[in-house]
């Protein structure tokens, strides 16, 4: 055994839920920014594991710490390489994304967090804060976020249709079914 297949089983035994998440989150070759890891693994989350947002996000943008210190984590071990604002996976870190993928526990989790991802990827990233205050937008408890993301929600178009016209359910079925979403 070599010694980085060694260190990729190290280091795939050793992965908390949280990096997990972010490797999941990173779907493409090119680089993904901060801010839709965050929000990937937010609606995630929101939708399907309510429980592993601990004490609660920063509810006006979506942050989690956990995955914040993941990702940092990531770039300091080579996993990931950028900086805050963007990532990209390494030759190292795809492998270890490719292990996530295929040998996971939970399966669900895998299926539904890489769909989630796809069905968004279309969506710019500013745009993307809208679909997730129309999903998570009872977790908005300033009231001037939560008028502002209601004006967006009114203003936002996907496929043709307004945001605040697509029920949650609907729209919460075709990103676990991977549904390409479409803004505009």
């Amino acid at each position: 055994m070599t010694d980085e297949t060694e260190m990729l089983e190290t280091d795939y035994r050793e992965l908390s839920c949280s990096d997990v998440l972010v490797l999941l989150a990173m779907n493409r070759d090119g680089p993904l920014s901060n801010y839709r890891v965050h929000k990937v693994v937010f609606i995630y989350l929101v939708l399907f594991r309510p429980d592993l947002l601990g004490e609660g996000p920063r509810v006006l943008d979506c942050y989690l710490d956990d995955i914040a210190e993941s990702a940092t984590d990531f770039t300091d071990r080579g996993v990931l390489k950028g900086e805050w604002t963007n990532y990209i996976l390494t030759d190292y870190g795809k492998r270890l994304r490719r292990m996530v993928v295929d040998g996971y526990d939970d399966r669900d989790m895998v299926r539904i967090l890489e769909n989630i991802a796809e069905s968004v990827s279309e969506i710019p990233d500013g745009p993307l804060g809208y679909l997730v205050y129309r999903l998570c937008g009872d977790l908005v408890i300033d009231p001037y976020a939560r008028a502002a993301a209601e004006q967006s929600n009114r203003t936002a178009v996907l496929d043709g249709i307004p945001l605040v016209d697509i029920d949650r359910q609907s729209l919460t079925d075709r990103l676990c079914d991977g549904t390409p979403i479409r803004w505009g």
